[in-house]
């Protein structure tokens, strides 16, 4: 302030520049928070798909003597490239049984979710986009829900998600 009591110029010019970096500090802070929550979910998922993966696989043999000598217990269960997916039959909300040949020859993102999941719960319209803009491209997001009620409390959540 001058010593007439008014705000010079370069005093609105410095506070007009704080601004302005708040502002852009701000969107800074949020594409970073976006980046971190996809490479979380990405992790998330591939943890999560091949504890299903091995879960549902009923190949498992653990014993070294079968294989021979040298086969570690890990690569006597690994997956290998040309491996196919074990043999599912997954119900969705219309009762349609989605199976292997359904998702032949498709991209699949595999999500494992619940609706008392806060983290489930933020990711799926991110996920119900993604269907929307790649599902006509071989691609398909399946959603798998592990709640142990059922369809009694994913029906109201799906009913909710989808646009009036």
């Amino acid at each position: 302030m001058n010593r007439d009591g008014h705000e010079t110029e370069s005093t609105n010019a410095a506070i007009d520049k704080l601004s302005t970096s708040a502002t852009q500090t701000v969107e800074q802070l949020r594409q970073i928070k976006v980046i971190v929550l996809i490479y979380a979910a990405a992790n998330l998922l591939f943890g999560v798909g091949s504890t299903a993966y091995f879960a549902l696989s009923s190949s498992f043999v653990l014993d070294e003597d079968e294989h021979g000598p040298g086969v570690s217990e890990a690569e006597s269960v690994a997956p290998s490239v040309g491996d196919t997916l074990p043999p599912i039959g997954l119900p969705d909300a219309e009762g349609r049984v989605w199976s292997n040949r359904d998702l032949e020859g498709k991209a699949v993102l595999l999500n494992f979710w619940a609706t008392w999941c806060a983290p489930c719960r933020r990711e799926m319209p991110i996920f119900e986009e993604v269907q929307r803009t790649y599902g006509s491209r071989e691609f398909t997001v399946l959603a798998v829900s592990v709640d142990r009620e059922g369809w009694d409390v994913v029906r109201p959540y799906i009913d909710d998600l989808e646009p009036s």
